[in-house]
């Protein structure tokens, strides 16, 4: 398991909350040997609470620091040059999902990782969660009923959902937004 771990743009609602990225290392034993976000604020906090170095920009953290691995967090319009760095510095990593505002880009970014033979994972822990596989059982018996809204917890923003799956509400704006669905 690698020791030396950062984490970028921990202003990302993941990184301290809900998924709680910087818990679980610290709770793993792993070294957080950095932060970063564009705010100095939050590094400097996320620094604190977690005994980090914090950095106002990634690339940076990873020249400065030459970690074993990285969390990738950040606004879905950055995650492609998060990603790309990342993939071209050689340092494995999880990014969150959706990698990009579009289709194409994250296409494109899973062909880099495989050209580049990269080790790059998309976390989807709430796949597995109690709920999610209490809702999946419920379904498969037709317990269920038919699923028309979806709600996130963390927002209190809904989406509403098509019975083949796609949605409405999906972030492809590049404009900063205070939650995503």
């Amino acid at each position: 398991m690698p020791k030396r771990v950062v984490v970028t743009e921990v202003s990302h609602w993941h990184s301290a909350y809900d998924a709680s990225y910087l818990h679980i290392l610290r709770d793993l034993g792993c070294e957080i040997v950095g932060v970063s976000d564009r705010s100095e604020r939050i590094a400097a906090d996320r620094a604190r609470r977690f005994g980090s170095t914090p950095f106002t920009d990634y690339r940076r953290m990873i020249e400065a620091t030459r970690p074993e691995f990285a969390i990738a967090l950040g606004r879905h319009c950055e995650m492609p040059d998060i990603f790309r760095f990342l993939v071209e510095a050689g340092v494995p990593f999880v990014m969150e999902k959706p990698w990009g505002i579009d289709a194409g880009t994250v296409v494109s970014l899973a062909r880099l990782a495989a050209e580049k033979s990269a080790w790059v994972s998309v976390p989807f822990m709430q796949r597995y969660s109690f709920w999610a596989v209490t809702a999946k059982r419920m379904i498969a018996a037709g317990e269920f009923g038919r699923i028309r809204i979806f709600s996130s917890a963390a927002s209190g923003r809904r989406c509403s959902a098509t019975s083949n799956g796609t949605r409405r509400g999906w972030p492809t704006s590049r404009k900063p937004a205070a939650v995503h669905c």
